[in-house]
Parts: structure tokens; C-alpha cells; sequence
């Protein structure tokens, strides 16, 4: 199949008449930007001209009678003009006449332009969390210190791949983990995410590359639903599969809003099916209740510090926390 060239340039010489000329108009599959145009009067009496944008039938004019004067020149356009598919550019002298107009347009094939937006879809991010306690889930992981969290991710389109660590910072537990996931992005509020969880000894040979239940893998399926504006309420369903840990499902549901510049929200989770106790449960248990408050503090014009605070509760293990941290 013959390919469209991404980028061509077009050069356009009109002699004008009394009636509207098409001088240019867009072909399929091309976006056209007008560059340069020169309107030229080599007669001995000056005239007036008239240039037209043309879309299906709408015709609006860019300039209308502008006086040429006689050998000089006029310039219709101060900048640039786009030109989507099938638009024309029309003109016409207010006399028979020696009238010439030049056109100079850079053409930008749908393929580029679609190369453009998936190339604006696609980015690198990198970051880093420390959080005064690592709380995920109700659970108290890392010892009684700060851990240190960064993260990078690679997304595209509906798609995004990342990793994911935390490591305690002191204390008598050292803990360690390090997540790989892919997550696809079904809709704007609903989306599907496998993790790889993987907590590594210090020191230690961790038999990374050794997937079996032997190691310290854990494989978890979750679906995220994040709420709409009409239904702020949103849930996430996780469950083990594979690994280390099979068979738990964790339930959460939260709700989310914001006044002024301060995030709410206030959320509850449990567990099923906890058999091997991977959430340190007899089975099943409410083990995450609480309420987290987020908000930007800005240091400088051009740089603002996200903090975050939460209250949680494991009514299960009859714990409590309140956790501090922020993120660069």
C-alpha cells in the first residue's frame, strides 16, 4: 500500500481574475499551514483584491477590496493559517488586471499528525514518596520507621508499565519490596492492574527469577473503579492468583472529595478468603478503616510540595495509625 509522505511543501502562482479563483485547497488525508502569501500588481494602476478561507460552503473572507497599489505588492496574512482537509483558498481581483498571488504551504500528513498524538500520549515519569510509616491495606509493613518509596512508569495510551519499591530507613525490620505491574486504562474511570509483588531479605539471595510459590513473589489481579462526578463512590476488588499467596480477596470502597484546595477521603477494606494469612487475618476481616486528607504547598512560583496525612484503623489486628508524607 503506497504511503503518504508526512511533511511536503507547495508553491502556488495564481494570475487573479474579477472572479473567485481557487488558488489551494487540502487534500485528503493532508493538514495544510498557508506560510506565505504575496499578493504582486505589475500593472500601471493600482486594484483591489479579495481572499477567501473556504469550508464545505462556508466562505469567510480574510481580507476583502485591500487596495494594491500599482507596481507594489500587498501581504494578506499576518501569521499563519491552517487549512484542514478539503478547505480552499479563493481570490479575485477588483479588475482585469496584472494581479499575481504566491502561495507557499507546508502540507502535514493524518500520519504524522497521529504519530504526534500518540508521541504526546507516551511518557516517562519518575518519582519518589517518604512516608513517616508504610501502611498498606491496614498493615504496618516496614518496622516502626520512614520508608522511602520511588516509583517510575512508562505509559501509552490506555497502557502504562511501572515499578515500585519501599525500604525502611532504621529499625530492627529492614523491609524491602520491590513491585513490577501493567495496568490497562479500560475507561476514564475504570481500570485493570497485575502486580508482580516482591519482598526481597537483605542480604540475602532472594532467587528473583525463581517464579514459584517457593519465593517471594505474590501475583495480584485488581480492578479499580474510581467514581464519576455524579457517583463519587469508588471500589477496588484485588485478589491473589499466583506466587507465594493464593486464594485472598481484598474489598475496598472509598469516597473522595475536595474543598478548596484539600483532597478527602474515607475509605473502608476487608479481606476474604484469607487462608494463609497473607493479611494476617483467621480468614476474613475488616482490616482497613480510615480517612486521608492530600493537598499541594507551594514553596515557589514554579514549585509546589504535595503532602498527605491519614488516620487508619485495623479493627481486626485493633490497631490504629496516622502516617504523615509527601512526594517529589
Amino acid at each position: 500500500m503506497a504511503q503518504l509522505a508526512l511533511n511536503r511543501f507547495k508553491t502556488e502562482t495564481v494570475t487573479l481574475t474579477t472572479s473567485d479563483q481557487t488558488i489551494y485547497t487540502a487534500p485528503a488525508g493532508y493538514t495544510g499551514i498557508v506560510l506565505y502569501a504575496h499578493i504582486t500588481n505589475y500593472a500601471a494602476t493600482a486594484t483591489t483584491v479579495t481572499v477567501k478561507h473556504v469550508r464545505d460552503a462556508t466562505e469567510t473572507e480574510i481580507i476583502k477590496g485591500a487596495n494594491v497599489p500599482a507596481n507594489d505588492a500587498y501581504i494578506p496574512l499576518d501569521g499563519k493559517l491552517v487549512l484542514e482537509t478539503n478547505d480552499s483558498i479563493k481570490a479575485s481581483a477588483g479588475a482585469e488586471t496584472t494581479l499575481k498571488i504566491i502561495l507557499s504551504v507546508l502540507l502535514i500528513s493524518g500520519l504524522a499528525s497521529y504519530a504526534q498524538e500518540k508521541a504526546t500520549e507516551s511518557n516517562l515519569s519518575l518519582g519518589v514518596d517518604v512516608q513517616s510509616r508504610y501502611i498498606w491495606r491496614g498493615l504496618q509493613l516496614g518496622g516502626a520507621s520512614p520508608s522511602i518509596q520511588p516509583s517510575v512508569e512508562y505509559a501509552s495510551g490506555k497502557f502504562a508499565f511501572g515499578a515500585w519499591g519501599a525500604y525502611a530507613t532504621g529499625g530492627i525490620n529492614k523491609f524491602q519490596e520491590t513491585d513490577l505491574y501493567m495496568s490497562l486504562a479500560a475507561s476514564e474511570t475504570l481500570s485493570f492492574t497485575v502486580t508482580d509483588y516482591f519482598f526481597p531479605e537483605e542480604g540475602a539471595l532472594n532467587s528473583y527469577f525463581n517464579y514459584g510459590d517457593a519465593t517471594g513473589h505474590v501475583y495480584e489481579l485488581m480492578l479499580s473503579f474510581s467514581g464519576t462526578k455524579s457517583f463519587p463512590i469508588g471500589f477496588t476488588v484485588a485478589t491473589n492468583f499466583a506466587g507465594a499467596s493464593t486464594g485472598s480477596t481484598y474489598v475496598e470502597t472509598n469516597y473522595s472529595k475536595k474543598v478548596g484546595e484539600v483532597e478527602y477521603s474515607l475509605f473502608a477494606g476487608a479481606v476474604f478468603g484469607d487462608n494463609d494469612g497473607y493479611y494476617l487475618t483467621d480468614g476474613s476481616g475488616l482490616i482497613n478503616l480510615g480517612m486521608s486528607v492530600s493537598k499541594e504547598i507551594k514553596i515557589t512560583d514554579s514549585f509546589s510540595l504535595p503532602v498527605n496525612a491519614a488516620l487508619i484503623f485495623n479493627p481486626d489486628q485493633e490497631n490504629i495509625y496516622l502516617t504523615f508524607g509527601f512526594s517529589l
